[in-house]
């Protein structure tokens, strides 16, 4: 189901976790960001980013996160951030997705936990919309979801959202976010 969070797992596992992400990130290739293998839909199974810690650990009136997926398309430029709501009860099915565009960061440049790019494992991330979805109600597929859609304006003084891809093979990504979140 949902991605683990170190709100969700006990703490010593999480420390054992991001202990051995950070093992791994160390004998991590340079050039990730160029990867065509970063080019796939990757599930998230671990983050302690606050975003998905918020949603596994808060959703109201019952409702959990589920899978959570990210397809990225570095070619095209597209990313999407894909979660599944569930209530508990099977009372309703929901969705949020996240669009936006994908690029190669330029080399130096600073994310916004003061990380330089030097190993050309960044890609900068633009948000462009945000839509949150009720697809299903009492185990019945709506014949017209209800939707929201949010467009995001990126505030001009804010440092660039970006992700550096620290780890990356054929089954497994890990990124760190422009805040140095973990996700695996």
């Amino acid at each position: 189901g949902a991605p683990a969070t170190n709100a969700t797992v006990p703490p010593a596992l999480a420390r054992k976790i991001e202990a051995r992400a950070a093992a791994v990130e160390r004998q991590a290739a340079r050039d990730n960001a160029k990867d065509p293998r970063l080019s796939d839909s990757w599930r998230l199974v671990y983050s302690n980013g606050r975003e998905i810690t918020n949603l596994a650990t808060g959703l109201p009136l019952g409702f959990v996160l589920g899978k959570t997926y990210q397809p990225v398309d570095v070619q095209t430029g597209r990313f999407e951030n894909q979660g599944l709501v569930e209530h508990r009860l099977g009372l309703a099915r929901a969705s949020t997705l996240v669009i936006g565009d994908v690029r190669l960061a330029p080399p130096g440049t600073l994310n916004a936990a003061g990380t330089r790019n030097e190993r050309g494992n960044r890609v900068d991330v633009d948000f462009r919309r945000l839509t949150f979805g009720l697809d299903a109600v009492l185990g019945k597929p709506l014949e017209t979801p209800l939707r929201k859609v949010v467009v995001t304006r990126q505030n001009p003084d804010a440092a660039q959202p970006a992700n550096d891809v620290t780890y990356l093979d054929a089954t497994c990504r890990i990124t760190r976010g422009g805040d140095d979140a973990l996700f695996i």
